[in-house]
């Protein structure tokens, strides 16, 4: 499994925070955000959402590798390297799709076998209280099972998670907002010095 996640880029990011409409979900109240992922029946907010684009590989995936995540407040793009910095609670998908600056329109389907196919993602994790300078967190899980279901107005994505972990937890979701597309080659940046690390470290931990 190749590495994940760790923005780091050439270029300084102009990065605004979106918080979108939700829809009407029997399962919260007013008093739950509208964007969110619930794990143990606990609702967590997500504010801000990127796509990260790294391009082709033939052979080991179809189309493109367009990694989704989804951040609460707490984390930000700054210092030298314009490193992904800051503690809160986190989404993330390595997702396959037919496009390089947006995410097709449907569903998602968990895959464990190479050539992942588009329309499928084969890591996700959630993470709780997670502290990227201390790599500390409170609760933290990995995918094995599940999807994620995209629909698109303009610019404003629909996003809905409903996965499961590799102890069976249940994790579901909801984003509607824009994307901030982060995209390699249009920064110019080299995929060997662009190295994204995924905030499991060490999966061991969460099994």
């Amino acid at each position: 499994m190749k590495n994940k996640f760790r923005f780091l880029l050439s270029l300084v990011l102009f990065v605004a925070l979106f918080s979108g409409c939700g829809k009407d979900d029997d399962e919260k109240d007013t008093s739950n955000p509208s964007n969110y992922f619930k794990v143990d029946g606990k609702y967590y907010e997500l504010k801000v959402g990127y796509l990260q684009n790294w391009g082709m590989d033939e052979g080991f995936y179809e189309g493109y590798n367009t990694d989704l995540v989804l951040v609460s407040d707490g984390f930000s793009l700054g210092g030298e390297s314009l490193d992904l910095s800051g503690a809160g609670d986190a989404l993330y998908f390595e997702m396959y799709s037919s496009q390089s600056d947006q995410l097709d329109v449907g569903d998602y389907v968990y895959s464990s076998s190479e050539p992942y196919p588009t329309g499928s993602f084969d890591y996700g994790e959630y993470y709780i209280g997670y502290d990227i300078s201390t790599d500390e967190y409170d609760d933290a899980g990995f995918f094995t099972n599940g999807t994620v279901s995209v629909s698109k107005s303009g610019s404003t994505y629909e996003i809905t998670v409903v996965c499961t972990t590799s102890t069976g937890k249940s994790v579901t979701g909801y984003f509607k907002g824009s994307l901030t597309v982060l995209d390699l080659d249009l920064f110019g940046m080299s995929k060997d010095v662009a190295v994204k690390t995924s905030f499991m470290k060490n999966r061991q931990l969460v099994q």
